[in-house]
């Protein structure tokens, strides 16, 4: 029992010695792992500094190296803050040397990202303003051959165009922008430390250049749009300069067919005259509309030499309507006139002819009624010439306006109708005259035979 007892004992003595000889290991700060990390970020780093030299990136690739480098820099930033908290558990053992090693050449490291990140945005910058004045070029040269082209073809000054106005002041406008977006660029240049003289001469050269071209293409849309305005105002002046001839020559019209060819003429113009005051007033609307794109002087002279046209418009559309209110009046005047003289002319002729049926009669039956046939034929063309002076006096009460005029036609046409009464009753007598003579002293014609004559 005793002995069963002591080995007990023993056994248990045993257990605590195996218990206290087993020890726990030390934690191991991850020094390894992190150095192969940071050995990674290094050649990644080095690859970017080298990249520098690199010609062929693009602005997207440099955005891409950027936001590499930016990303890295967040990581060594962790990784500094985490090995400062192991140097802090690690105080006092061998670990905390290598420690601090590590985290000068992680800082060593984040100040030459950020070097790295100094130039890498510079040369962003470079490209971004190499870009932006390629793409203005760009602009410039497409607005430039645009221009070329219209001016070549339909917008080649000769007839004023509002379509060809619009364009030409689409292109004035984005030729402002550009020229806006130039200085904006050359400010940028100026504020730009990163380049190196030589660089920043050579964008300031290119920029300064294109500035020049701009201005340049501004001036010359500017004396293409004065242009337009010019040719539609001179072609105005053309109309009523031309107007102003015609009406003298029409002045002086005394034929019926010089009339009416001054009368059509002046219509035509009349119709012209109302067609520009329709269009001088888009005209000056689209003058108001590039009132921006023309130089302050040019717009001056449009607007007034437009303003000018628009009073003689109005003006020379009553001269041509009262112009031809008198040349229709003359023509009225002319027609009437030789119309009288027409029937004037028509009753001396009918008076000798009734003379005439008078003259060496003898007593025959045969002649008596020839006569009597040619009094009746007569007396119709007489009835016919009432009804015409009838007209004419219709006529006649067109021109009471022109009272010299009506009083002097009214008396020729008085004159004509007491002629053309007192033939018509001197006819009529003469046929129941005749028509007497024959009933009672003239037999009937046999049967068969048929009147001479």
């Amino acid at each position: 029992m005793l002995k069963l007892n002591l080995l007990v004992v023993l056994a248990v003595f045993f257990c605590i010695h195996v218990v206290h000889s087993v020890r726990v290991p030390a934690p191991v700060p991850p020094v390894d792992s992190l150095k192969k990390s940071v050995s990674g970020f290094q050649k990644e780093v080095e690859g970017f500094t080298a990249q520098l030299e690199d010609k062929k990136l693009t602005k997207d690739e440099i955005k891409t190296i950027i936001e590499r480098l930016k990303q890295i820099k967040e990581i060594l930033i962790n990784f500094v803050t985490q090995i400062e908290q192991l140097i802090d558990q690690f105080a006092g053992s061998l670990f905390v040397k290598p420690l601090q090693q590590l985290l000068q050449l992680i800082k060593d490291l984040c100040e030459k990202i950020e070097q790295l990140l100094i130039k890498w945005n510079c040369l962003l910058k470079k490209k971004c303003l190499q870009n932006t004045i390629a793409d203005l070029e760009a602009s410039y040269n497409r607005i430039y051959n645009s221009i070329q082209n219209l001016k070549r073809g339909q917008c080649n000054g000769q007839i004023f165009s509002k379509r060809c106005i619009s364009i030409f002041q689409s292109s004035k406008e984005q030729l402002t922008q550009i020229k806006l977006d130039i200085q904006n660029q050359i400010t940028i240049l100026n504020n730009l430390d990163c380049l190196t003289a030589a660089e920043k001469q050579e964008c300031m050269d290119r920029l300064i250049k294109l500035q020049t071209k701009v201005c340049d293409l501004i001036k010359l849309i500017q004396k293409c749009l004065k242009k337009f305005f010019e040719i539609k105002i001179n072609q105005m002046n053309a109309l009523i300069q031309t107007i102003t001839r015609t009406k003298i020559l029409a002045q002086n019209a005394n034929t019926k067919r010089e009339l009416q060819y001054y009368i059509n003429l002046l219509t035509g113009y009349q119709t012209e005259l109302q067609n520009l005051k329709k269009e001088i007033n888009t005209v000056q609307d689209c003058l108001k509309q590039v009132a921006n794109c023309l130089t302050r002087a040019d717009y001056q002279k449009c607007k007034e030499a437009l303003d000018k046209l628009q009073e003689d418009l109005e003006k020379w559309c009553q001269i041509v309507k009262d112009c031809l209110e008198k040349l229709n009046k003359k023509m009225k005047v002319l027609c009437l006139e030789i119309d009288i003289e027409e029937k004037e002319q028509k009753i001396d002729e009918l008076t000798r002819k009734y003379q005439s049926l008078l003259t060496g009669l003898r007593f025959d039956c045969d002649l008596f009624r020839r006569i009597l046939n040619k009094l009746k034929e007569l007396q119709e063309q007489l009835e016919a010439c009432k009804q015409k002076l009838t007209l004419l006096y219709r006529q006649l009460n067109e021109l009471r306006d022109c009272p010299e005029e009506y009083e002097r036609l009214k008396a020729r046409l008085d004159a004509l109708k007491v002629k053309i009464e007192e033939l018509c009753g001197n006819v009529s007598q003469m046929i129941s005259f005749f028509q007497f003579l024959i009933n009672f002293f003239c037999p009937r014609p046999t049967l068969g035979v048929g009147l001479s004559g």
